[in-house]
């Protein structure tokens, strides 16, 4: 007869879980409910940490380092990695699971463009709030954990969230992250993506600022990860957020061409400026994300470079 141990069995998880404590630099932008006003108009009642909107961004940055694929093997591996069912009766279902914990955020209002001083205001979650992101994958779904980690990761070094997040507001920074400057940066981005199986796409340029990361091959009919920049130190995570706001304003197109972002229509920035901490400084961290047709855009490279000026790159 087979001892068998019931508290051991009781104790035994079926899931594994690791906890990214995660600091918000600069304010997060993140909305559920929203309330209308006149003329059709929205607005937030109150900022929350939404694992949807976490996800989508993962999934967005996952997107980024997919070369050299048609959309419908992109969607294929999509579905894979976070489900879905492209219209179709079955679906898949993500084998990873995100929920926060231990949240100690306050909320206020913030200036959705911090260099137009308080215009435009909006609920956010203070700087300087802490929350814990969980990470959970079935064992039985083990073979995936890594990637699940490994994109967390890698996304915890470049991506914003929530509104505004291309420039500037909702710059989070892993409490496992304490780099001291640029070099120590590139270093760990750089294992991140080897992690990633990614690297062979890329050259690294250890820098305190300026390029740090180039594509030197693949093809990106979609958006993917062209170039990485590091702007110039500043004092403080809000004058880093005010000049990011600031250089999208001074860089973007006088003749309504709007090339690095509009809201009507609604088009996306292929820049995304955000904010980490170097030490006791806040460096712009700015990638961008492009298809291959639009870089090749003359009028884009140009307002793309004065918005790299803007920030201390030297171009």
């Amino acid at each position: 007869m087979i001892d068998i141990d019931i508290e051991m069995l009781r104790t035994v998880s079926s899931i594994r879980k690791k906890i990214f404590r995660v600091n918000v630099l600069t304010p997060l932008l993140m909305h559920g409910w929203l309330e209308s006003y006149g003329n059709n108009k929205t607005r937030p009642l109150k900022s929350e940490i939404r694992t949807t909107s976490i996800k989508g961004v993962l999934r967005y940055w996952w997107r980024s380092l997919c070369y050299d694929c048609s959309w419908q093997e992109l969607l294929k591996e999509e579905q894979i990695f976070f489900g879905g069912s492209s219209g179709s009766e079955e679906g898949n279902r993500s084998p990873a699971a995100l929920s926060i914990e231990n949240s100690d955020r306050g909320l206020s209002d913030f200036s959705i463009c911090p260099h137009k001083g308080q215009r435009f205001p909006t609920k956010g979650i203070n700087p300087q709030s802490n929350f814990n992101l969980v990470l959970s994958v079935q064992i039985k779904d083990n073979e995936k954990y890594d990637f699940y980690n490994n994109l967390i990761i890698f996304t915890l070094h470049l991506a914003g969230f929530g509104q505004r997040s291309r420039r500037g507001a909702g710059s989070l920074q892993w409490h496992h992250h304490q780099w001291q400057n640029g070099v120590e940066f590139v270093y760990s981005l750089k294992t991140i993506i080897e992690e990633l199986r990614k690297e062979m796409y890329f050259k690294f340029y250890s820098r305190s600022n300026g390029l740090i990361l180039d594509r030197v091959k693949g093809k990106g009919n979609h958006p993917v990860l062209a170039g990485i920049w590091l702007g110039q130190c500043f004092g403080t995570q809000e004058d880093a957020r005010k000049k990011i706001s600031e250089a999208g304003h001074v860089a973007n197109s006088n003749d309504k061409k709007q090339l690095l972002g509009m809201s009507n229509p609604r088009k996306a920035s292929p820049l995304h400026g955000s904010i980490r901490k170097f030490g006791e400084n806040y460096v712009p961290v700015i990638s961008e994300v492009i298809s291959d047709k639009e870089r090749e855009n003359e009028s884009y490279i140009i307002a793309r470079n004065k918005f790299l000026e803007h920030l201390g790159v030297i171009v």
